[in-house]
Protein backbone atom coordinates (compact mmCIF):
# COMPACT_ATOMS: atom_id res chain seq x y z
CA UNK A 1 0.00 0.00 0.00
CA UNK A 2 1.48 3.18 -0.72
CA UNK A 3 1.44 6.26 1.74
CA UNK A 4 -1.13 8.51 1.91
CA UNK A 5 0.40 12.05 1.33
CA UNK A 6 -1.93 15.16 2.68
CA UNK A 7 -2.42 18.25 1.14
CA UNK A 8 -2.62 21.24 3.41
CA UNK A 9 -4.44 23.93 2.50
CA UNK A 10 -2.72 27.40 2.13
CA UNK A 11 -3.89 30.07 4.88
CA UNK A 12 -6.41 32.25 3.30
CA UNK A 13 -5.16 35.54 1.49
CA UNK A 14 -1.58 33.64 1.44
CA UNK A 15 -1.97 34.37 -2.41
CA UNK A 16 -3.09 37.92 -2.14
CA UNK A 17 0.04 38.92 -0.05
CA UNK A 18 2.59 37.19 -1.73
CA UNK A 19 1.43 39.10 -4.90
CA UNK A 20 0.90 42.29 -3.15
CA UNK A 21 4.43 42.00 -1.58
CA UNK A 22 5.95 41.29 -5.34
CA UNK A 23 4.04 43.78 -6.99
CA UNK A 24 5.53 46.71 -4.02
CA UNK A 25 8.82 44.59 -4.62
CA UNK A 26 8.52 45.61 -8.60
CA UNK A 27 7.15 49.33 -7.68
CA UNK A 28 10.51 49.87 -5.52
CA UNK A 29 12.86 48.81 -8.16
CA UNK A 30 11.21 50.95 -10.49
CA UNK A 31 11.36 53.50 -8.32
CA UNK A 32 15.25 53.00 -8.00
CA UNK A 33 15.88 52.78 -11.65
CA UNK A 34 13.71 55.90 -12.93
CA UNK A 35 15.69 57.89 -10.03
CA UNK A 36 18.70 56.78 -11.93
CA UNK A 37 17.30 58.20 -14.91
CA UNK A 38 16.60 61.66 -13.06
CA UNK A 39 19.97 62.07 -11.83
CA UNK A 40 21.11 60.90 -15.18
CA UNK A 41 19.44 63.36 -17.50
CA UNK A 42 18.05 65.92 -14.75
CA UNK A 43 16.03 67.38 -17.58
CA UNK A 44 13.93 67.06 -20.71
CA UNK A 45 16.28 64.68 -23.28
CA UNK A 46 14.48 66.25 -26.53
CA UNK A 47 16.96 68.61 -28.12
CA UNK A 48 16.75 72.45 -27.54
CA UNK A 49 13.07 72.00 -26.01
CA UNK A 50 11.66 74.83 -24.70
CA UNK A 51 10.00 73.31 -21.95
CA UNK A 52 12.07 75.40 -19.49
CA UNK A 53 10.67 78.41 -20.35
CA UNK A 54 7.51 78.24 -20.11
CA UNK A 55 7.58 76.96 -16.59
CA UNK A 56 4.25 75.17 -15.93
CA UNK A 57 3.12 71.86 -14.97
CA UNK A 58 4.27 70.76 -19.26
CA UNK A 59 7.25 71.38 -18.30
CA UNK A 60 7.84 69.03 -15.08
CA UNK A 61 10.13 66.06 -16.46
CA UNK A 62 8.47 62.63 -16.76
CA UNK A 63 10.61 59.17 -17.37
CA UNK A 64 9.24 57.65 -20.17
CA UNK A 65 9.58 54.03 -20.99
CA UNK A 66 10.87 52.23 -24.62
CA UNK A 67 8.30 49.85 -24.30
CA UNK A 68 5.43 50.46 -22.58
CA UNK A 69 4.08 48.31 -19.60
CA UNK A 70 0.77 47.71 -20.91
CA UNK A 71 -2.37 46.39 -18.57
CA UNK A 72 -0.48 43.67 -17.12
CA UNK A 73 2.60 46.18 -15.55
CA UNK A 74 5.41 44.88 -15.64
CA UNK A 75 6.12 41.94 -13.43
CA UNK A 76 9.12 40.72 -14.85
CA UNK A 77 10.56 44.78 -14.54
CA UNK A 78 12.86 44.43 -18.04
CA UNK A 79 10.83 46.89 -19.68
CA UNK A 80 11.83 49.58 -16.12
CA UNK A 81 16.05 49.42 -15.89
CA UNK A 82 17.00 52.69 -16.54
CA UNK A 83 18.97 52.16 -19.93
CA UNK A 84 15.48 51.49 -21.54
CA UNK A 85 13.87 54.84 -20.07
CA UNK A 86 14.52 58.33 -20.51
CA UNK A 87 13.65 61.88 -19.08
CA UNK A 88 11.51 63.97 -21.57
CA UNK A 89 8.77 66.77 -20.31
CA UNK A 90 5.01 66.00 -20.08
CA UNK A 91 4.50 68.19 -23.48
CA UNK A 92 6.63 65.23 -25.39
CA UNK A 93 6.03 62.58 -23.19
CA UNK A 94 2.20 62.72 -23.53
CA UNK A 95 0.45 65.96 -23.94
CA UNK A 96 1.94 67.65 -27.40
CA UNK A 97 0.34 66.57 -30.98
CA UNK A 98 4.79 65.52 -31.22
CA UNK A 99 4.94 62.74 -28.36
CA UNK A 100 5.71 59.40 -27.62
CA UNK A 101 2.34 58.77 -26.47
CA UNK A 102 0.85 59.79 -29.55
CA UNK A 103 3.43 57.56 -31.45
CA UNK A 104 4.45 60.65 -33.67
CA UNK A 105 7.73 60.98 -31.52
CA UNK A 106 10.53 57.95 -31.09
CA UNK A 107 13.77 57.92 -29.38
CA UNK A 108 16.30 55.47 -30.88
CA UNK A 109 19.41 54.34 -28.77
CA UNK A 110 22.54 54.58 -31.13
CA UNK A 111 24.75 52.47 -28.60
CA UNK A 112 24.60 49.09 -26.48
CA UNK A 113 24.03 51.06 -23.61
CA UNK A 114 20.57 52.29 -24.50
CA UNK A 115 19.00 55.56 -23.35
CA UNK A 116 21.99 55.72 -20.70
CA UNK A 117 23.96 56.78 -24.03
CA UNK A 118 23.63 59.22 -27.10
CA UNK A 119 20.37 58.75 -28.61
CA UNK A 120 18.34 59.42 -32.12
CA UNK A 121 15.25 61.49 -32.31
CA UNK A 122 12.94 60.53 -35.07
CA UNK A 123 9.89 62.38 -35.55
CA UNK A 124 6.77 61.25 -37.80
CA UNK A 125 6.50 62.85 -41.06
CA UNK A 126 2.98 63.55 -40.94
CA UNK A 127 3.26 65.25 -37.80
CA UNK A 128 5.18 67.80 -39.05
CA UNK A 129 3.23 68.52 -42.18
CA UNK A 130 1.72 71.34 -40.98
CA UNK A 131 1.60 75.14 -41.36
CA UNK A 132 4.59 76.91 -40.16
CA UNK A 133 7.17 73.55 -41.22
CA UNK A 134 5.10 72.70 -44.92
CA UNK A 135 7.59 74.77 -46.84
CA UNK A 136 10.64 73.23 -45.38
CA UNK A 137 9.26 69.78 -45.21
CA UNK A 138 8.66 69.88 -48.71
CA UNK A 139 12.42 71.39 -49.98
CA UNK A 140 14.39 68.47 -52.03
CA UNK A 141 16.94 68.00 -49.09
CA UNK A 142 14.97 66.62 -46.20
CA UNK A 143 14.49 62.78 -46.26
CA UNK A 144 11.17 61.26 -47.87
CA UNK A 145 10.60 58.24 -45.29
CA UNK A 146 7.72 57.44 -42.65
CA UNK A 147 9.96 59.11 -39.54
CA UNK A 148 12.75 61.91 -40.04
CA UNK A 149 15.65 61.91 -37.85
CA UNK A 150 15.20 65.28 -36.53
CA UNK A 151 18.30 65.35 -34.43
CA UNK A 152 21.11 63.13 -32.86
CA UNK A 153 23.02 62.94 -29.89
CA UNK A 154 26.92 62.48 -29.26
CA UNK A 155 26.76 62.11 -25.74
CA UNK A 156 23.68 62.83 -23.36
CA UNK A 157 22.55 66.47 -23.76
CA UNK A 158 25.13 66.89 -26.62
CA UNK A 159 23.77 67.40 -30.08
CA UNK A 160 25.39 66.20 -32.93
CA UNK A 161 25.39 69.03 -36.01
CA UNK A 162 22.19 69.88 -37.37
CA UNK A 163 21.57 70.48 -40.91
CA UNK A 164 19.72 73.28 -41.83
CA UNK A 165 16.04 72.09 -42.13
CA UNK A 166 16.93 70.48 -38.55
CA UNK A 167 16.79 73.55 -36.74
CA UNK A 168 14.11 74.64 -38.53
CA UNK A 169 11.85 71.69 -37.37
CA UNK A 170 13.43 72.20 -34.13
CA UNK A 171 13.19 75.81 -33.71
CA UNK A 172 9.57 75.08 -34.61
CA UNK A 173 9.17 72.29 -31.97
CA UNK A 174 10.69 74.70 -29.19
CA UNK A 175 7.79 76.87 -29.24
CA UNK A 176 5.63 73.61 -27.80
CA UNK A 177 2.38 74.31 -30.03
CA UNK A 178 3.22 71.05 -31.61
Amino acid sequence: MSPVTTLVKPRKGTATRARARRTRKNREAEGDQKQIVRDRDRRCRFPVCGCWQIGAPNAWPEVSHDRHKGMGGNPTGDRSTAAEMILLCHHRHQGGIVSRDRKTLRVRALTDAGNAGPVAFEVKRSALVVGPLLQVMAAPDTPASTWVEVARERAPHELARLLPWQVAVLAVLAEMTL
